[in-house]
């Protein structure tokens, strides 16, 4: 039988225990006939909490561990497990994680975000799904993929550093130019030529991104100066 999916509900009105709803997501009727007991409906009423990890930060969540599963071939139960138990360790929790609506606040879940895409990063696993970071702190991940030399949008490997402010320019000495007053972005060929073609302010919203400065030894360490 079809899983039935949490609904989203306003609460309007209460009086004694009787209290009236106002859907915001559409109730499948259908569904909702075929788990009638005993000539009735019930349901479980879970009251929202505005802090509680979000749809699109579970989502993200599940999408990382497919790609961990798809790239490694461990099975995806085995991936979830590990890199939550990794988490707990890492985090010094007091129990084994949960990504369920209501079990981990959007602060927490942020993170856990953050600790997978890094590992990503350092372990050279590839990000099938483009803007795989927008629930992070992007300026953290933008550093992250910068120093790997991977795009910023979509992940690829062995990409390009690019200025993004205090251009070099076309004819000037790129030995004589101050790199450290310039801000960057790590793009692949497709993205780079994109973001020449579109303009950076364009760009950058875009794929929700924010150019960074980097430090003279940041600079050094991936070949730019």
């Amino acid at each position: 039988m079809k899983k039935v999916e949490s609904l989203k509900a306003q609460i309007v009105a209460q009086k004694g225990q009787s209290v009236e709803l106002k859907l915001i997501d559409e109730l499948d009727i259908n569904e909702t006939v075929k788990r009638r007991y005993n000539g009735k409906y019930f349901a479980i009423l879970d009251i929202f909490d505005p802090d509680t990890i979000t749809d699109l930060q579970r989502k993200h969540y599940f999408a990382l561990i497919g790609d961990y599963a798809e790239f490694t071939g461990v099975p995806l139960d085995a991936a979830d497990a590990y890199f939550k138990y990794q988490f707990m360790i890492e985090m010094d929790l007091d129990e084994f994680p949960s990504v369920g609506r209501g079990r981990m606040d959007k602060t927490t879940a942020s993170v856990l975000l953050e600790y997978l895409i890094t590992y990503f990063i350092h372990h050279d696993v590839p990000f099938r799904k483009q803007q795989f970071y927008l629930t992070t702190d992007a300026s953290k991940m933008n550093f992250s993929l910068i120093m790997k030399r991977m795009c910023n949008v979509c992940g690829k490997p062995q990409s390009d550093i690019h200025h993004a402010t205090n251009l070099v320019g076309i004819g000037n000495k790129r030995a004589n130019h101050n790199h450290v007053d310039s801000t960057y972005l790590c793009l692949c060929r497709e993205h780079h030529i994109s973001a020449h073609s579109m303009g950076l302010e364009e760009f950058c919203q875009r794929h929700h991104l924010k150019p960074i400065k980097l430090t003279e030894e940041n600079l050094k360490e991936i070949g730019v100066i």
